[in-house]
């Protein structure tokens, strides 16, 4: 059983790691490791997660998130207040500085897809459309994953 659970969670790690190694050149940007994390079938929220580099001379900013999966689509950033750990939406569009990288990645800055309008399924890609106010509007593909560190720590006993 042990060695079955192995070689599956490695065919999830490659799988992922081909998935995350597309990228979208857009303008003077690159997006590329697109993903939504694994939510039981219940839940009626997801999260997102990508990779903007900015190869150009002039910043740009991210101003729309929208997936015809979910009603709404926020950029959150993780916040500490009064030492809880709060999630809550950016106020401002999301700046991605010329000659700069940024991560939307877990416990940071990320994608909240709200309300879904239907189940997300493992391994299954789904189409979010990104706006920028000088790049325009581009739609990239992201492919549900599993958390590869939530998985390991499960492997390994810990709870979360």
């Amino acid at each position: 059983m042990r060695t079955l659970f192995i070689l599956l969670f490695a065919s999830i790690i490659s799988f992922m790691q081909f998935a995350n190694a597309q990228k979208v050149e857009f303008g003077e940007l690159v997006i590329s490791n697109v993903w939504i994390r694994n939510i039981p079938a219940n839940h009626r929220m997801a999260t997102g997660y990508l990779k903007i580099e900015n190869v150009g001379n002039m910043d740009d900013k991210l101003i729309d998130v929208s997936s015809s999966i979910a009603e709404e689509v926020e950029i959150h950033q993780i916040i500490f207040e009064n030492e809880l750990i709060k999630m809550r939406p950016l106020k401002e569009p999301l700046t991605i500085r010329a000659g700069d990288i940024v991560h939307l990645k877990p416990n940071g800055v990320h994608l909240m897809f709200l309300r879904l309008k239907q189940q997300i399924l493992p391994m299954e890609f789904y189409q979010i459309n990104l706006t920028f106010l000088n790049a325009g509007q581009l739609s990239v593909e992201a492919v549900v994953n599993f958390d590869p560190i939530s998985t390991m720590q499960h492997q390994d006993g810990h709870n979360h």
